[in-house]
């Protein structure tokens, strides 16, 4: 059965709305939408550089030595590697997203939670991420590399569409698109993150 990918564009001038529509199909779809349990809290207590520093987390946070974290503030986020972890003491460096905020500042953290899948990197007609609060989503392939990552605001998502002329951002993949990996920063509650890729199978 044929799936369809339909993107809406929508721009306003003047109190005028123009749409326009692209749809693209193909034959099976894959859609992840798991409830990711809550970040961990913490504050950023040494700031060395724009992406390394030292997170001092509360008790039970689950983090290790060589995890990769995703972290969150009032205003950014960004994919760290830690370092070696001594209690709650957790040093992270590298990684991507926004600069680290200023020291003292509080954050959340927290490992990804993985989604395995399995469909070829080379052939979506589109891919979609969603998070009702700032989150993160990584396609991974089958070597385990990072192949892209989105990360999103509260309540919005990213899309990608093989009409739009963008180049596919999963090209890069070996062989296969293998997991999916989900984090927000609510400190609250779990939340219901989506991701969803319609490709040829």
């Amino acid at each position: 059965m044929p799936e369809t990918f339909t993107t809406t564009i929508s721009t306003v001038v003047d109190n005028q709305t123009y749409r326009e529509d692209l749809v693209d199909t193909g034959n099976a779809v894959v859609q992840c939408s798991p409830s990711v349990p809550v970040a961990k809290i913490g504050q950023l207590t040494t700031r060395t550089d724009a992406n390394t520093g030292t997170l001092t987390m509360t008790t039970g946070h689950g983090i290790t030595t060589g995890a990769t974290i995703i972290i969150f503030w009032t205003g950014g986020s960004r994919r760290s590697v830690v370092g070696t972890v001594s209690v709650i003491s957790v040093p992270i460096d590298l990684g991507a997203g926004t600069d680290l905020p200023a020291n003292l500042t509080a954050i959340t953290a927290m490992v990804p939670v993985s989604v395995t899948t399995g469909f070829p990197g080379d052939t979506p007609q589109g891919i979609a991420v969603k998070s009702p609060v700032a989150g993160w989503v990584g396609w991974y392939d089958n070597t385990l590399a990072l192949i892209k990552e989105y990360f999103v605001d509260a309540g919005e998502g990213d899309q990608w569409a093989f009409s739009s002329g963008d180049a596919n951002p999963l090209s890069g993949a070996a062989a296969t698109i293998n997991s999916i990996k989900f984090a927000h920063g609510s400190s609250a509650s779990a939340q219901t993150m989506t991701a969803v890729a319609v490709y040829n199978g």
